[in-house]
C-alpha cells in the first residue's frame, strides 16, 4: 500500500510540473497540448506493442477501442476546456475550481464502477479541499465577468474527473499501456483539430521550445499521467482525487525556485491540510483497497 502511494505521490508531483513548462513556454497552450500527448503516444509505442502481444488483446477489436478513446475525449476535453477558461477567469478560480475533483469523484465512482466513499475519505475530503479553499480565497472572486470562464473551469474539472474514474472502471480489462498509448494518441489529435480549426498561432519550434515540449511530453504526461492510472488501478479511485489536490502546492514551490514566486503563509496551511486529508484517507484503506 505504501509503495502505491509513494508511486502516487510522485505522479501528482511529475503531472504538477505541467504548469511550470508551459509558463516557461512560449508556444500556443493547444499545439503544446497536441504535441506533448502524441509525443507521450508516440515513445510509449513499443511498450503497447509488447504488452498487446504477450496478452494476446485484440488492438482491432471495437471494444478494445472504446476504452481508450472515451477517456481520451474526456482528457481533451479537460485539456481544451482549461485553457479556455484559466484565460477567462482568475487564476484563484480557476485554481480552485480544477481542486473540486474530489466532491464529484464519489458520484462517478458510485456510478461507473460501484464503489463507496469511506467516512475517513469524506474527511479527507473535507480537509484536502478546505486547505485549497484557504489557499486562493483571499483572491476567489465571483462575478458575472468571470462567469464563462468559471463555467469552462467546472467543465474541464468535471472531464478531468469522468477520465480518472474510467481509468479505474477499465483496470482490469485492458493492460496499462494497451489502455493509455491509444488513449494519449486520441486525445492529442483532439487537441491537434482544435489548433488547426482556432487557427492558434504556430508555434516557432526553437531548441528550448523543442525541449520544454519533450519535458511535457516525458514528465507530466507519460509519468504523470501514467502515474495516476496506476494508482487508480491499484487504489481507492477517492484517495487519488484528494492526492491529485497536491499538484497546486508542488506547483508552488517550484515557482517559487524557478521564478521567485514567494509563497504565502497560507500556502503552508494548505499543504498540512491537504497531506493531512491523504493521510487520513489512506490509513484505513489498505485492507480495505485489494478488495476494491
Amino acid at each position: 500500500m505504501w509503495w502505491n502511494g509513494l508511486l502516487l505521490g510522485l505522479g501528482v508531483y511529475a503531472c504538477s510540473t505541467a504548469v511550470i513548462l508551459i509558463k516557461a513556454s512560449e508556444m500556443h497552450a493547444l499545439w503544446l497540448s497536441a504535441g506533448r500527448l502524441l509525443l507521450a503516444a508516440l515513445f510509449l509505442l513499443p511498450l503497447w506493442w509488447s504488452e498487446r502481444a504477450a496478452r494476446a488483446e485484440p488492438g482491432r477489436s471495437p471494444a478494445f477501442w472504446r476504452t481508450s478513446m472515451l477517456p481520451g475525449l474526456f482528457l481533451a476535453i479537460h485539456f481544451i476546456t482549461w485553457i479556455i477558461g484559466a484565460r477567462l477567469t482568475p487564476a484563484a478560480n480557476s485554481t480552485l475550481i480544477v481542486n473540486l475533483v474530489p466532491l464529484v469523484s464519489p458520484l462517478l465512482l458510485l456510478a461507473l464502477v460501484g464503489e463507496r466513499v469511506t467516512w475517513r475519505e469524506t474527511l479527507g475530503t473535507v480537509l484536502a479541499l478546505g486547505g485549497v479553499v484557504f489557499m486562493v480565497w483571499d483572491d476567489f472572486g465571483v462575478s458575472g465577468d468571470h462567469f464563462l470562464g468559471d463555467l469552462s473551469c467546472f467543465f474541464s474539472m468535471i472531464m478531468l474527473a469522468a477520465y480518472l474514474v474510467l481509468g479505474r472502471k477499465y483496470r482490469e480489462a485492458i493492460g496499462l499501456w494497451s489502455y493509455v498509448v491509444p488513449l494519449y494518441g486520441f486525445a492529442g489529435l483532439i487537441c491537434l483539430g482544435v489548433a488547426v480549426v482556432a487557427r492558434a498561432e504556430l508555434p516557432v519550434l526553437t531548441l528550448r521550445e523543442a525541449a520544454l515540449l519533450l519535458g511535457l511530453a516525458v514528465v507530466p504526461t507519460i509519468v504523470g499521467h501514467s502515474l495516476l492510472n496506476v494508482a487508480m488501478r491499484r487504489m481507492r479511485g477517492q484517495i487519488v482525487s484528494i492526492a491529485n489536490t497536491g499538484q497546486c502546492f508542488f506547483a508552488g514551490v517550484m515557482a517559487w525556485v524557478l521564478f521567485g514566486e514567494v509563497p504565502t503563509v497560507a500556502l503552508y496551511v494548505a499543504a498540512g491540510c491537504v497531506l493531512t486529508g491523504i493521510l487520513i484517507s489512506i490509513a484505513w484503506s489498505g485492507s480495505r483497497n485489494a478488495r476494491a
